[in-house]
């Protein structure tokens, strides 16, 4: 039985932590994909607590990008005309 509730508490402590972490991103930090993707996947897991929601948003913040990165081939290949 202790074993059940050591496990719940490492599992109880996870979520927070991904709660935790979500809640200190700034969304200028972020491209705009990435912070309404965020956005999306932190309501499921607040809205319903359970352990896949929990593990898709700390998938996605991992994988934001910064606000530094384009996110878009086109916006790194433009050619500039002179005229």
């Amino acid at each position: 039985m202790s074993w059940l509730v050591i496990e719940y508490y490492d599992i109880a402590n996870s979520f927070d932590s991904v709660f935790q972490i979500a809640a200190a991103l700034q969304e200028l930090d972020f491209t705009v994909p990435s912070w309404t993707k965020f956005k999306q996947f932190y309501v499921a897991a607040t809205s319903y607590t359970d352990s896949l929601n929990i593990a898709k948003l700390a998938q996605h913040i991992n994988a934001m990008q910064s606000s530094q990165m384009p996110y878009s081939k086109e916006a790194v290949n433009i050619k500039f005309l002179s005229f």
